[in-house]
């Protein structure tokens, strides 16, 4: 709301999604962490990083268990780019935003007027919140696993950098 009342929207929505971003690497980061650093009583690693980094280029169906807790990490990242997507739409481009300020001003006066902007904003905010879902999808769907590797590439990265490999 702030970026609204200031008129830097684009700026304030581009940290929101970069913070979401960066929360999804901290999380993945700090599992990675915990594996390594965190030994149980019987001396036993809870896993071996590098055998787990390898079967996950070969054969990466044997661990839904991790994708299941990748994609719920997600979740945040997407609400958070999903909030700025619905920043984003509130703000630009002007005429829209002018129009949609003019039918909530009018709503008072005609009911016509107050059902067309609900239905505008209720179309605005379901854009918004369903657009970097579908954005993800078709990425996921059409880069041949590009966005994988690189995310795995990042992450057995940082496992090396720290040791755990």
């Amino acid at each position: 709301r702030m970026g609204l009342d200031q008129k830097r929207a684009a700026w304030r929505a581009v940290l929101d999604g970069l913070g979401g971003i960066a929360i999804f690497f901290a999380l993945g980061c700090a599992l990675i962490i915990f594996i390594t650093f965190v030994i149980p009583a019987d001396g036993v690693p809870l896993l071996d990083l590098a055998q787990l980094f390898a079967n996950l280029r070969s054969a990466p169906g044997d661990y839904i268990w991790l994708m299941i807790t990748l994609f719920s990490t997600l979740l945040p990242t997407l609400v958070h780019l999903s909030i700025a997507a619905l920043t984003m739409a509130l703000q630009y481009p002007a005429w829209w935003r002018n129009f949609v300020a003019g039918l909530l001003e009018n709503g008072a006066q005609s009911r016509q007027a107050a059902l067309f902007s609900g239905i505008c904003i209720c179309a605005m905010i379901t854009v918004a919140l369903w657009s970097p879902i579908w954005f993800f999808a078709f990425v996921i769907t059409h880069d041949h696993g590009a966005t994988f590797n690189t995310v795995l590439w990042i992450f057995e990265t940082f496992a090396w950098a720290i040791g755990g490999i």
